[in-house]
C-alpha cells in the first residue's frame, strides 16, 4: 500500500510518499508526479516512512532526479537509496535531505 498526499502552493507542489513504492503503486505515484510536474511548478517528493522500493520504485525515482524534481528522504533507508541512486546517475544531482 503506498499513501500519496500533495499540497501546493504559489510556485511549488509537495508531494508526500508513505508506503510501499512497488509495483503498481509506483506507476500510481508516477502518475501523480506528471500530473505535478504538467503544472509548470517545482515540484518537491518527500519519502516518509516509505517501507519498500522495488525496481519500478528505483526507476521512477532515478526519472525524477533527472527531470528536476527535488527528492528529500527522512528515514536512512530512503537517504541512502537516494544517494545510491544519485551516484548511478552522475555527480550533478543534487539529492536534499530532511530530518
Amino acid at each position: 500500500m503506498l499513501r500519496l498526499s500533495q499540497s501546493e502552493g504559489r510556485s511549488q507542489i509537495k508531494i508526500q510518499m508513505s508506503g510501499g513504492l512497488v509495483g503498481e503503486y509506483a506507476r500510481l505515484a508516477e502518475r501523480c508526479c506528471l500530473e505535478a510536474l504538467a503544472a509548470g511548478k517545482r515540484v518537491q517528493v518527500l519519502l516518509r516512512q516509505v517501507t519498500a522500493v522495488d525496481e519500478a520504485g528505483r526507476q521512477l525515482l532515478s526519472t525524477l532526479m533527472r527531470r528536476g524534481v527535488r527528492l528529500r528522504a527522512v528515514d536512512l533507508y530512503c537517504k541512502e537509496l537516494l544517494k545510491a541512486l544519485r551516484r548511478s546517475l552522475g555527480p550533478r544531482l543534487r539529492v536534499s535531505r530532511c530530518g
